[in-house]
């Protein structure tokens, strides 16, 4: 078992030094997406559902452009 645990440990770190986490992080397609989706969460939260409105479209505007 303890050989398995360190294999484990091994694809995860070989996966980190790949960046591809890091790449999807910094990727402005993503960023913006991702900050879209929480102003539109918060706007629905608080129920401001003509903020969410624009945001929801402004998200689909994204995808399409995309």
């Amino acid at each position: 078992k303890e050989g398995d645990e360190e294999g484990l440990g091994d694809d995860l770190f070989k996966e980190a030094e790949t960046g591809d986490t890091q790449e999807k992080l910094t990727d402005p397609y993503t960023r913006k997406m991702n900050k879209l989706q929480t102003d539109l969460k918060t706007a629905i939260d608080s129920e401001d559902y003509e903020k969410a409105a624009s945001l929801r479209d402004e998200i689909k505007k994204l995808e399409i452009s995309r």
